[in-house]
């Protein structure tokens, strides 16, 4: 098919652009942006569409919440970065310009940049759908009586914090072309460093957690801590605070 093309061009130049490599790899990063859009056209428009009024004709709760919280919409931008990955490579990899495939021309360098370019997107896409998915957790989880008794909000966050510093180490590593174990490796005494700087804050994450999985604290219960001016019942619990609503409803 590359080699197909290839050959069409190099026999039927482009006015203004008579090098066939260079007119071949620009229809590429035509042909890719356009098929890209389209596909994220269509999966906005159509599947997600369709995807909606499926949605609404169930008797499921669980599904109306994955729609509220965007779960699908972000899925949806797998799509266009699917067709910019499955068409990098005929176009921007190696081309076969003899008619019996034996002369190529090499790999050019938009292959490593569209590669790079995907795999950072991908990592972006996945951290917003796991942080939807978890938002439409706490959503489904609100109003239930078990839900209250149990420190959802602040086990959600702390998967949240996880993926993300999981997400920043790969895309580090796609940036710089390494391996995210080399990176992770490499992070010992800039741990060390970033531990004395934020050690007030990261005492009062653990504290916050600590504070969670022990179910210390749920929300309903009352409160007295006059040093910081707390009376009241306790609104929300999460890793970095509680919220309590005072007896005059400050």
């Amino acid at each position: 098919m590359t080699s197909t093309i290839y050959q069409f061009l190099d026999k039927h130049p482009i006015p203004g652009l008579e090098n066939t490599e260079l007119a071949y790899r620009a229809l590429g990063v035509l042909v890719i942006i356009v098929l890209a859009m389209l596909a994220a056209w269509i999966t906005r428009t159509w599947v997600l569409k369709a995807f909606r009024s499926l949605v609404k004709k169930t008797k499921f709760t669980w599904d109306d919440v994955l729609v509220e919280n965007k779960v699908l919409s972000r899925l949806a931008h797998f799509a266009p970065a699917l067709v910019v990955q499955g068409l990098s490579s005929p176009f921007f990899g190696p081309i076969h310009t003899g008619p019996d495939g034996g002369e190529s021309l090499p790999a050019s360098r938009l292959l490593d940049f569209a590669n790079t370019f995907v795999s950072l997107y991908l990592v972006v896409i996945i951290l917003l759908v796991i942080d939807a998915a978890l938002n439409a957790v706490n959503s489904s989880a609100e109003g239930k009586e078990q839900a209250a008794k149990f420190p959802l909000r602040g086990i959600t966050q702390a998967l949240k914090l996880i993926a993300n510093f999981v997400g920043i180490i790969f895309i580090i590593a796609y940036c710089f072309g390494k391996s995210p174990v080399a990176i992770l490796s490499g992070l010992g005494a800039l741990t060390a460093i970033l531990m004395l700087v934020f050690k007030d804050s990261l005492m009062g994450l653990v504290a916050g957690f600590q504070l969670s999985i022990n179910n210390m604290v749920r929300k309903g219960d009352w409160i007295e801590m006059p040093k910081h001016g707390a009376d009241g019942d306790v609104l929300d619990v999460n890793l970095t605070t509680v919220r309590v609503q005072n007896w005059d409803k400050t």
